[in-house]
């Protein structure tokens, strides 16, 4: 009986720990739900994909008046928001390592049962902050709140059109702004959290995923659409475009790059054409090449470093640039695949004046996200003074 007892125990614990959230990519329910909803005789996928993607758009949309600037991610901020709905030892490892200095926002509708999470493993719990509702995925990256700060000099909430048919996902940046005050200006534009690097100086770099419906992006958009909405939202005179890597399950930036500052940029390198899934060795070399020929808007070049990509395996993209900077503390993503103690020492090397932190994310890398792709920092009060 204690064996039984002892075994059923472990096996709750590990499926607590290791609890599945919604994927990043569509499931196959929701796709049928599209197709349900949206197809007419004939119509290719990228039609009805069109049209439900034009349907999420049909309500009233308003830009930021006056100046306003979108900040960077390395940035002053306030803390990190997360969504408390799977991947719970890596959600309690972030938030371990965020709460020492800097506050925790945990989106859930159970805050007792993550409290006692957080205590057992020692979290600072007077930084943590809870947002009592549900949401239905942990993807935060994707559908969280965008800020920036007005001409009046106070914080304020971009909320793009969320590609998935999750409504409280896609609400959640408007019910976050409700909550604190934040005023929100919803956009048009269709474009994960993922897939947007802003160096906090009026420039935007992403991947020209943005545009194919195969992964998400939006067949109506175009290019001029893009640069005006990128323009009118987040303030931004220059947009960037480069390829997405190949298969590598959401062709968003953050998998292979990474802004630290307003100028130097990691890109990730394989060590031989055969570590990279088809041509993603070539890919990230002509990438990195690009971007050290473009400019901030300072008209200052960017400054490439290399950081390396653990080869492709089973399926899998590994990432160590799918990281977060929090102020003064870096959380990288880690495997034991032979490249985290050189990927951790990039970072330590540009970035000497800050605390890196290596996570084990093995156990959601599977799902075509790591660190970046979980987490969405609330910004600070007042902009940074750079």
């Amino acid at each position: 009986m204690k064996e039984f007892i002892c075994i059923f125990l472990c096996v709750t614990l590990s499926f607590c720990w290791a609890q599945a959230s919604t994927p990043k990519n569509l499931t196959a329910e929701e796709k049928q739900q599209i197709i349900d909803q949206f197809a007419g005789e004939g119509d290719s996928w990228e039609t009805i994909w069109g049209k439900y993607l034009q349907s999420k758009k049909n309500f009233r949309f308003s830009p930021p008046k006056g100046k306003f600037i979108a900040p960077a991610e390395f940035e002053k901020c306030e803390g990190v928001c997360i969504s408390w709905t799977g991947y719970n030892r890596l959600l309690t490892n972030i938030a371990k390592e965020v709460s020492i200095t800097d506050k925790v926002y945990i989106v859930t509708n159970s805050p007792d049962y993550v409290t006692s999470i957080l205590e057992q493993n020692g979290c600072n719990m007077e930084n943590i902050v809870f947002l009592r509702q549900r949401l239905n995925s942990v993807w935060m990256r994707d559908y969280g709140p965008w800020f920036i700060y007005t001409d009046s000099g106070k914080r304020g909430i971009i909320d793009l059109v969320y590609n998935r048919p999750r409504p409280l996902d896609d609400k959640f940046p408007k019910s976050l702004g409700d909550k604190f005050g934040w005023e929100t200006f919803q956009c048009p534009l269709i474009l994960p959290g993922g897939n947007l690097i802003l160096d906090g100086k009026k420039t935007a770099i992403m991947t020209d995923v943005v545009f194919d419906p195969k992964q998400g992006g939006d067949p109506n958009l175009s290019e001029e659409q893009l640069r005006r909405y990128m323009k009118d939202y987040f303030s931004c005179d220059q947009v960037y475009i480069v390829p997405d890597m190949e298969n590598d399950g959401t062709g968003h930036i953050d998998m292979f790059c990474k802004l630290l500052d307003d100028r130097n940029i990691i890109v990730g390198e394989y060590a031989t054409p055969m570590d990279g899934y088809g041509n993603n060795y070539y890919i990230l070399n002509d990438i990195a090449k690009k971007l050290s020929q473009m400019t901030n808007s300072d008209g200052e070049k960017f400054v490439v470093h290399r950081i390396p990509m653990p080869a492709y395996q089973w399926g899998t993209s590994y990432t160590h640039t799918n990281s977060l900077i929090v102020n003064n503390t870096i959380l990288v993503p880690i495997y034991g695949r032979g490249t985290d103690e050189k990927a951790l020492n990039v970072y330590r090397k540009l970035m000497p004046n800050h605390r890196v932190v290596g996570l084990d994310c093995n156990e959601i890398i599977g799902a075509n996200g790591a660190i970046h792709c979980i987490t969405k920092l609330v910004m600070a009060k007042k902009a940074s003074q750079r």
